[in-house]
């Protein structure tokens, strides 16, 4: 490692919310590495300062070779026409544990290309949970919403999924969004949310989740291990994935677009 001294220049959102989007410099000596990262708390903001520390190491351990500039030759006229010079591909670096890993930018496809930043935090979390390998494409129709089902998910919960249950595979056009004002999540009736859940099925709670007791569940994921359907709406008996705990929880406490496996 070098004995030089670290710069860390870390730009922040103007708002005075903490949360938003930020942009951090880490440099030491002549090798430097730029990232851009989402926030909503300061635990985010020392998780970026530590993936670019790790980022910095990696490109310390294999400095890129810049060759010596040599003389151009004079330009000769000539009447052939000029072949194109091809561009290398864009990458994008993924901070995985301790590493990085380098995929072509073409692997990860969005919906919101504004929301790349937040984008590269699920890689990162399908990436170290061994869903995805980055070696192929895939698409994140709602980014927000995709992180909002990863945030909580550590590697053993994401064991009991698979890629599909969180992006879709392949290269993709984002989906048409509906022309209905007045289509939302209450549309769905019960009777659509009974066929949507089986018995056995691993599911994801919503932030903030209570029993029908109006407790606080103590658990994010857990597994379906009865449905009542004699109440509207219908309710759910599910156990953590331990087995520590178990509780009732209406059906409309669990996250949607969440499938079994």
């Amino acid at each position: 490692m070098s004995a030089l001294d670290t710069i860390i220049t870390l730009t922040l959102s103007s708002s005075d919310r903490l949360d938003g989007q930020g942009t951090l410099l880490i440099q030491r000596g002549p090798l430097a590495h730029l990232t851009q990262f989402t926030y909503i708390s300061v635990e985010d903001i020392t998780a970026a300062i530590q993936s670019a520390y790790v980022a910095l190491a990696a490109v310390e351990n294999d400095p890129p070779i810049i060759p010596e500039a040599e003389p151009v030759p004079p330009i000769a006229m000539s009447s052939r026409a000029t072949k194109p010079v091809t561009s290398a591909e864009p990458m994008l670096t993924i901070p995985v544990g301790k590493k990085t890993l380098d995929i072509p930018a073409r692997y990860l496809q969005l919906a919101q290309p504004d929301q790349q930043p937040l984008a590269l935090q699920i890689a990162s979390k399908l990436i170290g949970g061994k869903l995805w390998d980055g070696q192929h494409p895939i698409f994140i129709a709602d980014v927000h919403q995709t992180f909002k089902q990863l945030k909580h998910l550590d590697e053993k919960s994401l064991a009991m999924f698979v890629l599909e249950d969180f992006v879709q595979v392949g290269a993709m056009e984002p989906v048409a969004a509906s022309t209905d004002e007045d289509l939302n999540e209450a549309d769905f009736t019960d009777a659509e949310a009974e066929i949507s859940l089986t018995i056995g099925m691993t599911i994801q709670l919503m932030e903030g989740a209570t029993d029908t007791d109006g407790d606080p569940v103590a658990f994010n994921t857990g597994r379906i291990v009865e449905i009542d359907d004699s109440e509207q709406p219908l309710r759910v008996w599910i156990e953590s994935l331990d087995g520590e705990n178990d509780v009732w929880v209406s059906a409309d406490h669990i996250q949607p677009l969440t499938t079994a496996r």
